[in-house]
């Protein structure tokens, strides 16, 4: 039989019922056919209510005369065998606290297709059982009819029953009666029109029937497709279907086919057609999907995966089957996970309180979404991987994957570098968008919070004022942002990874993480007190002295102190870190190949100055000086001197950056520079002290001092004029001052001075330090000589620094210091006294050059016996103008008279004497000496016992060169006559 022939005979069918219809009313007139019909219509809207009433009265029907058995136990009706089915299953018990959920709804099932064999058998024994008593209600009226217009005594007509309007409501109850009996075919071919038509495609034909309904029948029945779609279609393409359709009693049809094919379970509504529709789209989706090659898959593939996953998901939870199960045993279990010792599902105890109970505070949460509520976020989440494929992002991490041409890390750069951006607030506007979200966000966060308080041993205080969903959205999205912008530039190969155009969002977020109401205030002062102890149990294991330890946790302090500062942002000022480094990099990328000893000092600078606007610089910088000196202090065993008297350049240091408005690092360093430039060269060369000291071929300690001078200038802050000089007062304390001058001093007013006291007194004077580093290497270069120097050489060295200002009144405690050298070498202790006696005569030196001049010339002269008498008396003519030792030249004479005359014995030695005692009367020593050697040369040749004296002495009185000698006078001569005369 074919499709066409069954139409044509539910056409004839209904035929038949529309006949009949109008035959009987013509036969019953008008008011009989009225209320037939309506006897018919209050049947049929009773049944649409009670129905499903009588179905599930049946389903309770005892049925033990069948002998039924469920594991052992007789069932006496179909609800009780679901139950002892359901209840008694030992998984079902496992997971399952209340099965009455699964056997509401396993009991509401059979109603949807029971329901309609109810109605129909209900509608159909009701027309025929109850035809008698329609009858008995019908004949009363035609008879009370009668009885009303025989009492009025008027005469009713046949013709008064209007047969033709009887007939034609008979015609109504014909198709009322076809409408009832064609309910289940109109539903179903209405549901399959649906279904097929949730293709967008039009089912007109039966030739011509695309869709779910088609695929499956060609896929099952390959050529016998189109007669089974004939067959499902055969309804709408009859006559009586068309009739039915453009009359719109398909519609009405259809509507009591949904009212009988639904019910409730556990207070959801479950429609057959809906089940099936839903049945059908999801297979429909999962048909497209299945159709998507993955091997190959591009963009559109995606686009299309996604929107079918989004509506079988869409559709999966729209299923009052899955809603009235879900939405009660979701709850359900949750409350056996939590109040149940014996359920299956445990908590696992993680041994963290706070995880503990963060997880049955997420499971509460998660009790109060509906299975609603979880389709909207799955589809949430769906849409934001649309936003991901808009991007082009899935393509490329599947493409990656596939072709595995790049390393993973290498994909997820280049899929980060081309995101937009506005795909952070797109991405987490998604996830905040979702129910979950807000249900799980403040539990999460709560959670996260006490467990790290729990695991850090920290008071945990609950944040009543907790952040809204919106606050969190925004930082969030700028977290997310800030990653993304991070990941992006991160350079895996090269140090320092981060990109320089990121250091500032590395800044951000850390504001982000810190400004932001997820925990109390006390928490978080609380959890920064944590993490800075741990910072400085670090450094107590890792620095073992303690004062540079000390240092460090200022430091560490200090950052803390900053982190929670209302006033103070950290992006800020790693924007100003950003910007330095941006310099630093820009420049070494300019000048590659230079050291970086070799950077000019006002470049560092100019990175200093940047540095310096930070907020956290400064206050780190600051405190950070002043640990490092303290600690520098502590070494003042080790570097031999009072390290605490150089505050005054941590001072200087300080007042560099103090500045609210600029900076001066730029301008002090760029001022060090030539000095820089000149200590380099220094230290490029072999014996970089002597070079420094060198006086024959360098003037380096000159040009130093010079540079020092243009320094002090300029307005250099730290090396000040007050700060060298406080630096020198301090390093000639290590002077190693001789041992024959330390015990040398000044006066100065009513106070006596050190050698080194009068130094540094003399410091606070220096006007040049190139006119001073030059003496100090005149003087230097004297005491580093290979040789003894010259007393010349000593004398000018001395004169040089009658000009110094730093020397002022040390030639002369040198000069004093050079004559005590001479005297420790002289035993003879009178002359010994002579040469230190012209100590006095400093004071009164013009040219030390010619003073030791003199002092070496009387040295050598009066070294040994006298010889050459007239040369000696021409030097000692010279010595005596000596204003140094002019005044010993007499003694010294006198002291070399006695060396020369001590091999004279006898009666000699009285005329000997008394040419000594004239001594000090001699004008020219040259003169004098020539006569003296006459006399003692008579004197050491003639042996008076042999000699005529009167011969002797008449040659020398007979002498007129001599005559007027203050040395050998003429009673000194009758003196030698008179003991000659005696031997």
């Amino acid at each position: 039989m074919t499709a066409q022939t069954i139409g044509y005979i539910l056409s004839g069918v209904a035929g038949f019922f529309i006949l009949m219809g109008f035959l009987f009313g013509l036969k019953r007139g008008y008011k009989k056919s009225m209320f037939r019909f309506v006897w018919l219509a209050v049947t049929v809207v009773l049944l649409l209510i009670f129905s499903s009433m009588i179905t599930k009265g049946l389903l309770q029907m005892d049925v033990s005369f069948l002998n039924l058995t469920v594991q052992g136990e007789p069932v006496t009706t179909f609800y009780e065998f679901m139950r002892t089915f359901i209840e008694e299953n030992p998984t079902i018990q496992s997971y399952i606290a209340n099965p009455s959920i699964l056997t509401d709804l396993a009991a509401s099932i059979p109603v949807l297709l029971g329901n309609i064999i109810v109605f129909l058998l209900l509608f159909w024994l009701t027309k025929i059982l109850l035809w008698p008593l329609w009858a008995i209600f019908a004949s009363r009226i035609g008879r009370k009819e009668k009885l009303a217009l025989k009492r009025h005594e008027i005469t009713i007509a046949t013709n008064k029953k209007r047969p033709w309007l009887g007939g034609l409501i008979g015609v109504f109850s014909g198709l009322l009666i076809t409408l009832v009996t064609f309910m289940p075919l109109i539903g179903l071919s209405e549901t399959i029109i649906e279904i097929n038509e949730s293709n967008q495609v039009s089912a007109s034909a039966v030739e011509e029937h695309p869709g779910l309904i088609t695929d499956l029948l060609v896929q099952s029945s390959g050529e016998d497709a189109e007669m089974i779609l004939g067959y499902l279609y055969c309804y709408e393409e009859s006559p009586i279907g068309q009739v039915f359709k453009y009359t719109g009693l398909n519609a009405l049809g259809n509507a009591m086919f949904q009212n009988v094919t639904t019910t409730t379970a556990n207070g959801q509504t479950i429609s057959l057609t809906k089940e099936i529709k839903n049945v059908a789209r999801i297979y429909n989706n999962a048909k497209k999907i299945e159709q998507i090659d993955f091997d190959n898959l591009s963009e559109e593939d995606i686009a299309v995966l996604l929107d079918a996953a989004k509506d079988i998901v869409r559709d999966a939870f729209s299923s009052g089957v899955l809603k009235s199960t879900f939405d009660e045993l979701l709850p359900d279990a949750i409350d056996s996970i939590l109040t149940d010792p014996d359920y299956e599902v445990k908590i696992p105890d993680t041994g963290i309180v706070a995880v503990n109970e963060g997880i049955e505070e997420i499971l509460l949460a998660v009790k109060d979404l509906n299975s609603t509520k979880i389709s909207q976020d799955i589809i949430k989440l769906i849409e934001a991987l649309e936003i991901m494929n808009d991007e082009h992002i899935l393509i490329n991490i599947y493409n990656y994957v596939q072709t595995n041409e790049l390393q993973y890390r290498d994909a997820l750069l280049d899929i980060i570098q081309n995101i937009p951006d506005n795909f952070a607030s797109s991405i987490v506007g998604k996830f905040f968008d979702m129910n979950s979200t807000a249900s799980l966000a403040p539990v999460i966060i709560e959670m996260s919070v006490k467990t790290a308080c729990e695991l850090l041993e920290v008071t945990y205080v609950e944040q009543s004022d907790a952040a809204t969903l919106t606050a969190l959205e925004t930082m969030f999205t700028n977290l997310f942002n800030k990653i993304l912008d991070i990941v992006a530039n991160i350079d895996f190969e090269n140090a320092p990874y981060v990109s320089e155009e990121n250091i500032s969002d590395i800044g951000a977020i850390v504001d982000i993480l810190i400004d932001n109401d997820l925990m109390h205030p006390t928490t978080f002062a609380n959890l920064k007190a944590k993490a800075q102890e741990e910072a400085e149990n670090v450094i107590d294991k890792n620095i073992t002295e303690l004062s540079l330890a000390d240092v460090a946790k200022q430091a560490v302090t200090d950052i803390f102190t900053l982190i929670g500062d209302d006033e103070y942002n950290f992006e800020d000022d790693f924007e100003i870190f950003e910007n330095a480094y941006i310099s630093v990099k820009a420049y070494y990328d300019a000048n590659p190949s230079v050291d970086i000893l070799e950077y000019p000092l006002s470049q560092f600078g100019e990175w200093l100055d940047i540095v310096s606007n930070a907020e956290l610089f400064n206050v780190v910088y600051e405190n950070a000086l002043d640990g490092l000196f303290d600690y520098a202090c502590t070494m003042e065993e080790e570097v031999g001197f009072d390290i605490s008297r150089l505050e005054f350049l941590i001072t200087s240091f300080k007042s560099i950056t103090s500045s609210t408005t600029t900076n001066e690092w730029e301008t002090e360093l760029g001022l060090f520079q030539p000095l820089k430039d000149k200590i380099m060269e220094l230290m490029d060369t072999e014996g970089a002290m002597d070079a420094l000291f060198d006086v024959e071929e360098d003037t380096n300690l000159t040009e130093i001092g010079a540079l020092i001078d243009d320094l002090i200038e300029d307005g250099s802050i730290i090396l000040s004029e007050y700060n060298i000089k406080e630096f020198l007062k301090i390093a000639v304390e290590e002077i190693e001052v001789p041992e024959d001058i330390a015990d040398v001093t000044f006066t100065s007013g009513d106070d006596t001075l050190t050698f080194v006291q009068k130094l540094q007194e003399n410091i606070d004077n220096i006007e040049s330090f190139e006119a001073e580093f030059g003496y100090l290497k005149t003087l230097f270069s004297l005491f580093k000589s290979e040789t003894e120097p010259e007393f010349s050489d000593i004398g000018a060295t001395l004169d040089d620094l009658s000009g110094s200002k730093l020397f002022a009144d040390f030639p002369e405690a040198l000069l004093e210091y050079f004559i005590d050298t001479i005297a420790e070498e002289i035993s003879d202790e009178d002359y010994k006294e002579m040469v230190l006696s012209i100590k006095v005569n400093i004071p009164n030196i013009v040219s030390y050059e010619d003073e030791l001049n003199f002092l070496d010339i009387a040295q050598n002269t009066f070294d040994g016996e006298i010889t050459d008498y007239s040369a000696i008396g021409e030097t000692l003519d010279d010595l005596i103008t000596s204003k140094l030792v002019g005044s010993i030249v007499n003694d010294l004479f006198a002291n070399a008279f006695d060396e020369t005359v001590d091999n004279y014995v006898g009666d000699y030695l009285e005329v000997l004497e008394a040419i000594k005692a004239n001594i000090q009367n001699i004008v020219s020593y040259e003169s004098e000496l020539n006569y003296l050697e006459k006399v003692l040369t008579f004197a050491n040749l003639i042996n008076p016992t042999q000699t005529n004296l009167d011969e002797l002495i008449s040659d020398l009185v007979g002498d007129d060169e001599y005559s007027d000698s203050l040395l050998v006078t003429d009673e000194i001569i009758v003196l030698a006559q008179s003991i000659f005369n005696t031997l």
